[in-house]
């Protein structure tokens, strides 16, 4: 009985870690592109149709208290890896967010590995033909 109350101990205050970094952050990238992204409804110049919605996910991960960066994804080449022949991406979203998995993995490590999981979506679009 007296070691369980150590395990038990040691058990809050990590989770008690993990805890306080639960978020979900819903953020525009800003990098540079080879494509046609915008977080608008249409391409600046109005002449594209939506070809299709997508949705990509990936996970980063951190050593250390997030510290270190073992793994991070680019926001913007998720998109990018959807557009395939297309023009472009329009209505642009990223949601970054510390999840139940991501939570388990923190807890389990006792914060020496972490995972934050990161969900992209959009609309493809293709020029009209004039």
């Amino acid at each position: 009985m007296t070691a369980i109350r150590p395990a038990l101990l040691i058990l809050v205050i990590a989770s008690t870690g993990t805890l306080a970094g639960c978020a979900t952050i819903r953020n525009q990238p800003t990098e540079g592109i080879y494509k046609h992204l915008s977080y608008g409804s249409h391409m600046s110049d109005g002449s594209s149709e939506v070809a299709r919605h997508f949705t990509a996910s990936g996970r980063s991960s951190f050593w250390f208290f997030r510290l270190v960066p073992a793994n991070t994804v680019n926001i913007v080449s998720l998109a990018e890896k959807q557009i395939g022949p297309n023009e472009g991406v329009v209505n642009l979203r990223a949601k970054t967010e510390f999840d139940l998995i991501d939570f388990l993995i923190s807890l389990v490590t006792f914060n020496i590995y972490s995972t934050w999981h990161i969900e992209v979506s959009g609309d493809v679009v293709k020029l009209n033909s004039s």
